[in-house]
């Protein structure tokens, strides 16, 4: 039977909380609190400037911060975890110091109020425990039993989804107020498309669909699996599902796997990004690697694919686009990828000359630097690092003209693979997988499964 070679590793340092704010008024109560509290500790204090003021605020706050938007959950604390990627690169050491803690904030709803969230008719049926096996954002996860099969309920918190719109809106407003996004930097898309992505994460009727159509796109692969939905206990709130037995990919050390097991499933994971972009024109684009776990199948190592929703349908616009872009990221053709970012209305022609251009060449050549036609040892990698560090110098030096708002999610995917490779310690010339998809006459060909 699938992934029953050993036990889930549980999250034992997460934390009982009575009640979660789903009020709309009741969540902007709460960020007021914040901002009052802050604002008498800087009308007491004496600093040289007011930035220099809000930042001890928030040095001697982050702690009752932090705490706050984990009891609070919902899209403040995912809007957080996710601006928690771009390091002080682009936000403040301060503010990047509570984001960042906001990623380890393991707090989950007690029992007797997540309960309420799930139909009576479940309980006639299941035994569900009462401790969550895992808690994030906008929702728990409990373990069940069902006629004796191990399944597991994912219950959304509730409120979380009416109060997407206010949460964005009052973060806005705190990082317009705070000044800790530079000005220069746009980031009116990258809330819409985040918006938009919220929502659909909090859809999990779904969310049901996109796991049963991976499902079945990767039915005969040997290297993912994708857990069964069970429909009869499922709703727009709930997403039941098989029980998988597996260990998150951050977790791989822990485990003793091989090197070769390692590379095969590396090689995998970096043929499912051009799969799901080319071939099925379906991507799940949140890379985090709580989303792939590692499990035994007869002795095989393979990725469970897990938590399928933010998935987006790849246009066979952005196809093309992307397939030129990395086409000659891995060619190492700068020339041509500023022409086809020109080409795609991702740069304004009427701008041409402002645009810093050898600044965004050095930016595509760190992302080349794998694809030497040569073994690369992804574990040693520094791409990962250098790219976030340097991507907000080329969002602020580069003004981006009307890319589709959809690149800041397939983006995001991008770099979270590379992290993943890294995670996993993979090493293999990554232009076996590539030229299976770019070697002229080749055309769209898919190899996960073999």
């Amino acid at each position: 039977m699938i992934g029953r070679r050993f036990k889930f590793r549980l999250n034992l340092a997460m934390k009982e909380i009575k009640k979660i704010s789903s009020g709309i008024l009741s969540r902007q109560y709460k960020i007021l609190k914040i901002g009052v509290r802050s604002g008498r500790k800087l009308l007491k204090s004496k600093p040289g400037s007011v930035k220099e003021a809000i930042s001890d605020v928030l040095e001697s706050e982050v702690h009752r911060i932090v705490n706050e938007l984990g009891v609070m959950k919902g899209s403040l604390m995912k809007v957080g975890q996710f601006l928690a990627l771009y390091s002080d690169s682009i936000i403040s050491p301060e503010l990047q110091k509570v984001l960042s803690q906001l990623e380890n904030k393991s707090m989950y709803l007690r029992w007797d109020e997540i309960k309420k969230n799930i139909p009576e008719e479940f309980f006639d049926k299941l035994i569900i425990e009462e401790k969550p096996i895992a808690a994030a954002s906008l929702g728990q996860v409990h373990r069940a039993t069902f006629d004796g099969v191990d399944i597991v309920l994912k219950i959304q918190y509730k409120g979380v989804k009416k109060a997407i719109n206010s949460d964005i809106r009052i973060l806005k407003y705190i990082l317009k107020l705070t000044d800790f996004v530079p000005k220069d930097i746009d980031l009116k898309p990258f809330f819409e498309e985040v918006k938009e992505m919220l929502k659909q994460e909090t859809d999990y009727i779904q969310e049901a669909k996109n796991t049963k159509k991976f499902k079945e796109l990767i039915k005969d692969s040997k290297d993912f699996y994708v857990p069964e939905v069970y429909e009869d206990f499922s709703n727009s709130t709930i997403i039941t599902s098989e029980y998988i037995s597996g260990v998150s990919l951050r977790e791989v050390d822990h485990l003793d796997i091989s090197q070769e097991d390692r590379n095969r499933l590396g090689m995998a994971l970096f043929n499912l990004f051009f799969t799901e972009i080319y071939e099925w024109g379906l991507m799940q684009t949140d890379p985090n690697a709580a989303n792939y776990l590692l499990m035994q199948d007869e002795g095989r190592w393979k990725v469970c694919l897990i938590d399928f929703g933010a998935t987006k349908e790849i246009s066979p616009y952005l196809q093309g686009m992307y397939k030129k872009l990395i086409g000659c990221i891995v060619s190492h053709d700068f020339d041509g990828f500023v022409d086809t970012m020109f080409e795609y209305k991702y740069l304004s022609e009427d701008k041409r000359d402002s645009y810093d251009i050898d600044l965004l060449k050095n930016y595509v050549a760190i992302v080349s630097d794998p694809f030497r036609d040569e073994e690369y040892d992804w574990e040693k990698s520094e791409i990962p690092g250098r790219v976030l560090s340097m991507a907000p110098k080329v969002m602020k030096e580069i003004s981006i003209s009307s890319p589709p708002k959809e690149i800041v999610f397939i983006d995001r995917k991008i770099g979270g693979v590379f992290f993943l490779l890294k995670i996993l310690k993979a090493k293999f010339n990554p232009n076996d997988v590539v030229d299976l998809w770019f070697k002229e006459g080749l055309g769209v060909h898919n190899e996960t499964n073999e």
